[in-house]
């Protein structure tokens, strides 16, 4: 997931990319903008910095709902059948 805010008072800002079971990637990307002196972390160091603030981490088929799993599916369909017309 990834996630940016932005402080328009001081224009301050907090990014976080690649990051993976964290229930709420935006407050992560608050806290690198309040705690850091970066403004961008990702991957790895964004799963460092995470660590030692803290932040739990929520088993990833927590963060898949019943609705995403159904609208991949409807995707995939159309998708599917898309291919299909091409082929004709």
């Amino acid at each position: 997931m990834d996630a940016s805010i932005m402080n328009g008072k001081d224009l301050s800002a907090g990014a976080v990319s690649a990051v993976r079971c964290v229930a709420n990637p935006i407050k992560f990307a608050r806290l690198v903008m309040e705690k850091t002196p970066h403004c961008f972390l990702t991957d790895q160091g964004a799963a460092k910095f995470a660590a030692a603030m803290g932040i739990p981490e929520v088993p990833g088929k927590q963060l898949v709902t019943e609705r995403n799993i159904k609208l991949l599916e409807k995707e995939k369909h159309e998708k599917d059948a898309q291919k299909l017309d091409c082929q004709k």
